[in-house]
């Protein structure tokens, strides 16, 4: 959704006190060069990234956009270039994702990332989060997350709580918990993604400019324990995030995008200037 902005300014001088001009700016929108829908499938952990023999057809977008489907098991990457012209007027979106399963050895984490602040400005974001991501050892967080979820011993129907805490029997699927809001159920579905496994997911949302609900992080989890889904579970799950999950990474992959936030706010600052010094002379002329 376009916004427009309506700039207030009050003038003052001996000939202009009380006078109050409006600016109407419109929304600020400039295609940026963005690697063209294409795809690099397992990409090893170990190699550099070379886009200049893959990946390499450019072309004018609103949005640069990319997910990066990072297999900690396989240590490979997909990723997939994906530009669009819509939500002119998002500067950037990240949504991270990391699901880490219990009763295999499987720990994947998936990023999106949409920007439009500068040329390429995906490649950057995606330099640095292989760089950062790929180094992570999540293998000793899901062996302790396995301990608390997933006894291997255990067979259904399970025993469960409801979000008011009641016991309720679950005869094909296992026991689920949102952490935060407390929702609690049977279930094979976390945070709207199927998952048939016992596990976690972590998910990550970060929007600019913010959008109400986006800028958040949000956990779920499935467990196959008689009343696993409870207040104890939901405090040792959030222990082991705090003392044994790599986040570090997650706020460190911004450099690149830091530096184009402070050249597009700069760039706006520059053109309200422009704007409050036309209506300045306007008004003069108007005046003489």
């Amino acid at each position: 959704m376009q916004q427009i902005e309506l700039i207030l300014l009050l003038v003052v001088s001996p000939h202009l006190i009380g006078n109050v001009v409006f600016a109407k700016q419109e929304p600020f929108v400039t295609p940026h060069t963005c690697i063209t829908d294409c795809e690099i499938k397992q990409h090893s952990f170990t190699d550099e990234l070379d886009l200049s023999t893959q990946c390499n057809e450019r072309a004018n977008h609103t949005n640069c956009r990319v997910r990066l489907i990072i297999d900690y098991t396989a240590q490979t990457t997909d990723i997939m270039f994906e530009p669009n012209d819509d939500n002119a007027d998002i500067i950037s979106v990240r949504s991270i994702s990391t699901a880490v399963w219990c009763n295999v050895k499987k720990i994947q984490t998936t990023i999106d990332y949409m920007c439009s602040h500068s040329h390429e400005c995906e490649i950057k974001f995606v330099r640095e989060a292989l760089r950062n991501f790929t180094q992570l050892n999540h293998e000793p967080f899901r062996v302790k997350l396995t301990s608390v979820l997933y006894d291997n011993n255990s067979t259904k129907p399970w025993l469960c709580y409801d979000k008011s805490m009641t016991p309720i029997t679950c005869n094909t699927r296992p026991c689920y918990a949102k952490l935060k809001n407390q929702a609690r159920s049977c279930g094979t579905t976390l945070l709207g993604v199927d998952f048939t496994s016992i596990g976690l997911l972590i998910v990550q949302r970060e929007s600019v400019p913010g959008v109400p609900g986006e800028n958040e992080t949000q956990y779920a989890y499935l467990c196959n324990k008689n009343y696993c889904n409870g207040n104890v579970t939901d405090e040792d799950v959030e222990q082991l995030l705090t003392s044994d999950f790599t986040w570090t990474p997650l706020l460190a992959t911004n450099d690149s995008w830091r530096k184009g936030m402070v050249s597009y706010y700069f760039l706006l600052w520059f053109i309200l200037i422009n704007n409050i010094q036309g209506l300045l002379f306007e008004n003069a002329k108007h005046l003489q």
